[in-house]
């Protein structure tokens, strides 16, 4: 997920659920992200604001802790003594955050084949990454390592994957319960504020019907009667979380047209 603060900061956020401060007693993302933050508006005279991005359910699994985490923060009037320094106090989120852009995401209700979908995909780019990084630095080997890295990509994706066997002997509702966001948290806790949807009918991973649930319900919030409705960008066909590369041209105008609407 990336966060644009009114200096155009950008960083990652993964915030604790647990208490506070062991959430920033080390090099937790939430932590940076959160810190990189208010250091910006700090030296800043601009009024600080707030744009969110989030990707998947993962970036939905960071914003639902964000929000828990951002209300604790904010609301607390003990940061040091607990062992939390921030370059400002932390300003409730409500008066900060101008707009949340929805990528492929969310779903609250992860089919079993999608979930594992997603987890084997993530296997892949891992060992793809480690596989073709495997080499002595000469061109040869950066070449042999690539071959060996789309052949370990190609067995673990593969029908027969060794990998999809795993995973389909694990019980199912575990697995689709960590994949699912929780939709119900977010619901209470983000502001009224513009919203962008952008996903794609043949998305195998976040399938479209979670993501059109999700929009309902977001337009059935007490909390926004009288907003406008959520923009909403739905794809023919496009991969996961891979819009900007099937229609960068596009993607770079939506994003832009929502930026400078709720940014300006």
């Amino acid at each position: 997920m990336r966060l644009r603060t009114s200096r155009n900061l950008f960083a990652p956020l993964d915030p604790e659920k647990a208490p506070l401060p062991p959430a920033f007693s080390g090099e937790r993302p939430g932590a940076v992200g959160i810190r990189a933050a208010t250091d910006a508006w700090a030296s800043s005279s601009a009024k600080p604001k707030l744009l969110v991005h989030l990707f998947s359910n993962s970036g939905m699994h960071t914003w639902t802790e964000l929000l828990q985490a951002w209300g604790s923060l904010s609301s607390s009037a003990n940061l040091e003594e607990q062992g939390i320094s921030l370059a400002m106090p932390l300003p409730p989120i409500a008066e900060v955050l101008r707009g949340v852009i929805l990528d492929s995401a969310p779903d609250g209700s992860v089919p079993l084949d999608a979930c594992i979908q997603s987890l084997v995909q993530s296997v892949a780019a891992v060992v793809s990454l480690a596989v073709s990084s495997n080499h002595d630095g000469s061109e040869e080997a950066r070449k042999e390592a690539e071959i060996s890295s789309k052949r370990a990509v190609s067995a673990i994706i593969a029908g027969s994957s060794v990998v999809k066997a795993h995973l389909y002997r694990k019980p199912a509702k575990m697995l689709t319960k960590k994949a699912s966001a929780d939709t119900v948290v977010v619901h209470s806790l983000e502001p009224p504020v513009p919203m962008q949807f952008i996903y794609s009918k043949d998305d195998n991973i976040i399938l479209a019907p979670g993501v059109e649930r999700y929009l309902q319900e977001v337009n059935e919030r007490p909390s926004r009667q009288g907003l406008a409705k959520p923009r909403v960008w739905c794809i023919e066909k496009s991969r996961h979380c891979m819009h900007k590369l099937s229609r960068p041209e596009e993607y770079r105008k939506c994003l832009t047209v929502f930026a400078q609407s709720t940014m300006g």
